[in-house]
């Protein structure tokens, strides 16, 4: 029995799709009970869009303290005081100040107004930016149109270009807002052998093939504490796309948030979406794990009990 063993047989009846483990530099089990094939990510399309703000702010598109309103000042928007706060850091930590989870997936659904910027930038900030995290969709998204208009290209073809075609992944199927904007949020399709690659950028602090994509100090930013989730007992899902609360972490024990990636009970971080989607960097095992499931079961946990410290 390998590795993967333990949690192959204690999966069963949770529609795993794949799992690839990679350590020490060399691909050491997988399992695809039927083939390898592209599903929706859901909120690992967040990390990723972390990821392209470390392009953007490397390339002078703006800062972390720059002001999120300067790059909207065409729309129409209530003024406050907490709005003018809001800088790109916030998007980046969950904490622009509005505590109400939006976006999410049964309300873009339901939502009769086609304009989502408009939409996001008018609702109630309710507290000081950076403050406290709130786990919604708004915030990334917003920050996916930033890079979008700062870019002059929309957020796909900008990471595509920096990111997916320098790593071996094909062009994929990313979801867009009515008026075209990609939605930073969701809805990007992806592999388990794609989600693992982004998993090895990360691990090998933006390197790939001996060339630097990304800078280290970035990554380890990103996957570093930016601001606490409170010490909470979760619900079950890591940004569950219909309940969020300013409690929300992504399993029980999560300690706090990076850039748009979730620390772990053992201080690693992942990139996690809300149907057992996940890709965790474990540096203390120079090792990463990617799963693409769809169930509303624990995979992550069934992960840290039966495999991590056989790692």
């Amino acid at each position: 029995m390998g590795i993967l063993g333990e949690f192959i047989e204690k999966s069963k009846g949770m529609n795993i799709h794949g799992v690839k483990v990679y350590k020490d530099g060399e691909y050491v089990e997988e399992y695809f009970p039927n083939g390898d094939f592209p599903v929706n990510q859901y909120s690992i399309a967040k990390s990723v869009a972390s990821a392209a703000a470390g392009f953007a702010v490397d390339e002078g598109l703006f800062s972390l303290e720059d002001n999120m309103m300067d790059f909207f000042r065409d729309y129409d928007y209530k003024k406050s005081d907490y709005l003018e706060m809001v800088k790109i850091k916030h998007l980046l930590t969950m904490s622009y100040g509005v505590s109400e989870s939006l976006l999410m997936m049964g309300q873009r659904e339901a939502l009769m107004d086609i304009d989502w910027v408009t939409y996001s930038l008018n609702q109630t900030i309710d507290r000081e930016p950076g403050e406290k995290f709130y786990y919604s969709n708004i915030p990334p998204y917003l920050l996916g149109v930033i890079i979008a208009r700062a870019s002059g290209s929309t957020l796909l073809d900008y990471v595509d270009k920096r990111l997916f075609s320098k790593i071996g992944i094909d062009k994929p199927e990313w979801e867009t807002d009515p008026k075209g904007y990609t939605f930073a949020s969701s809805g990007l399709m992806l592999s388990t052998a794609d989600i693992m690659k982004f998993g090895i950028l990360y691990l090998n602090d933006g390197m790939w093939d001996g060339k630097q994509l990304l800078r280290k100090d970035w990554i380890r930013q990103s996957m570093s504490k930016q601001i606490k989730v409170k010490d909470i007992t979760a619900s079950k899902e890591v940004g569950n796309e219909e309940n969020n609360n300013e409690n929300a972490g992504n399993e029980e024990g999560s300690l706090s948030y990076g850039y748009l990636f979730w620390e772990n009970f053992d201080g690693s971080f992942s990139a996690d979406g809300k149907d057992g989607q996940h890709v965790l960097i474990l540096r203390d095992k120079n090792a990463v794990v990617a799963i693409n499931s769809n169930t509303e079961q624990d995979v992550k946990a069934l992960f840290f009990e039966t495999v991590y410290k056989g790692l």
